[in-house]
């Protein structure tokens, strides 16, 4: 996807190409730093310290970056044994976005812990705005044609050239010919992704007691719909794409169905607290 873009820009943008159609660690960071301020800004005007959340966010960014690197070296581990080096080249390969979160989770309550700050008030905010940067990797996803779903006829499919894995998954099965220049249109599956997690941060941010008004239940309900959704958007996945485990279900649906009944319960957690954290709840 992005090669082909990249045709269309160069005529007129020259050297500057790759910022208008950046690729996908660009987006990455540029979705990081979006969220990160928008959960300063959001924390601060409910009352949190601003620059601790942005210590936190930093801290979520470094541990998902690396958590998601090796979550993804897991799914290719015959290959990781043979070349030990690919967990750090940073030219190969990729990452997951359920290593991320998870990363994510874990690095931001680290520094949380360390900054003394109240923990589940900034997770009310951190969380939803780390779904919105999410979504900035998932648009570089559709351009790299890293991470892409199942053949489709609707108007809205997308088509990769010929030296993308794309083409040469749809060559071994068939759908497209050595002559053609594009594979068949698939389902844009990242993009598919990107606005669901759009939509999730933006009803934690329009209606902000949506999932409760207790302290941490705005944070683990936004991952619980981000959650289903991602269970239902994965048969839309290319099947091999991630390890298949049963039937149509793959390493996606196993692993949202387990981060569902951790969140279940620590909802069901977080709703019997008593708020003790002293500072006005984030609107």
């Amino acid at each position: 996807m992005r090669p082909r873009l990249m045709e269309w820009v160069e005529p007129w943008a020259g050297q500057w190409s790759w910022l208008v159609v950046p690729d996908q660690p660009v987006l990455s960071a540029i979705g990081g730093v979006v969220a990160a301020v928008i959960a300063a800004a959001w924390g601060h005007r409910s009352g949190l310290v601003w620059w601790k959340t942005l210590v936190a966010a930093a801290a979520a960014a470094g541990v998902g970056a690396a958590l998601a690197r090796v979550f993804w070296v897991l799914t290719v581990f015959d290959q990781f044994l043979a070349e030990p080096f690919l967990l750090f080249d940073p030219f190969r390969g990729g990452q997951t976005s359920f290593g991320a979160l998870t990363g994510a989770a874990l690095g931001a309550a680290l520094a949380l812990k360390l900054l003394k700050a109240p923990t589940l008030r900034h997770a009310d905010v951190l969380a939803p705005c780390g779904l919105l940067g999410i979504a900035f990797a998932r648009v570089g996803c559709l351009m790299r044609g890293c991470d892409y779903g199942i053949p489709t006829d609707l108007a809205w499919g997308v088509r990769y050239p010929v030296a993308s894995t794309v083409f040469r998954k749809h060559l071994n099965l068939g759908l497209v010919d050595p002559t053609d220049t594009l594979s068949h249109a698939v389902h844009p599956f990242p993009l598919y992704l990107a606005g669901w997690t759009t939509l999730c941060f933006l009803i934690a941010l329009i209606f902000p007691h949506a999932f409760g008004k207790k302290p941490g239940q705005r944070a683990v309900g936004v991952g619980i719909l981000y959650l289903v959704g991602r269970f239902c958007w994965e048969f839309l996945r290319q099947p091999g794409n991630a390890p298949m485990i049963v039937g149509p279900f793959n390493a996606g649906h196993l692993f949202a169905v387990l981060s569902l009944a951790v969140l279940a319960v620590i909802y069901a957690l977080v709703s019997r607290l008593e708020d003790k954290e002293g500072t006005p709840r984030p609107s």
